[in-house]
């Protein structure tokens, strides 16, 4: 087995989840496994980008750039919208879990069902500066 990996990849359990540039035309995708096989599977694979992808349980949530105004550009500073998207993989279902206009300035953690990550309380305010953290219960998408 082999695949290049952009940045690293998050373990949960027997599943592992990471951002794949090597099977995209022109940015990332995320992709998952199960271990110890690890046949790769897409958690999404949609022509913009996505990046920084958690996992726990049966959700996978990862920031997408999709509808952004700068949707292949993962390391530019100008965007107007990032979507954070999940993914379930007992359903199969992709889904919108918040919209926002900048990057987080933490990665998206899941912990016992809900999604935790920090973004900045004032626009264009570094979010070392001023913040705030945000906690979505995952279980009010099914």
């Amino acid at each position: 087995m082999s695949f290049r990996v952009y940045g690293g990849h998050i373990p949960w359990e027997n599943r592992v989840v990471w951002t794949d540039f090597g099977r995209a035309d022109s940015c990332t995708d995320i992709y998952w496994c199960e271990l110890p096989d690890c046949v790769a599977m897409p958690a999404t694979t949609n022509w913009a980008c996505q990046d920084y992808p958690a996992i726990e349980g049966d959700w996978i949530v990862w920031l997408d750039y999709r509808n952004d105004k700068n949707p292949l550009g993962i390391g530019s500073a100008n965007h107007d919208n990032i979507e954070i998207l999940g993914y379930n993989i007992s359903t199969g279902q992709e889904y919108q879990i918040g919209v926002f206009n900048e990057i987080p300035g933490s990665q998206l953690n899941i912990h016992n069902g809900k999604l935790y990550f920090v973004i900045s309380a004032i626009p264009g305010i570094p979010v070392n500066e001023s913040s705030s953290i945000f906690e979505i219960d995952l279980s009010q998408f099914l």
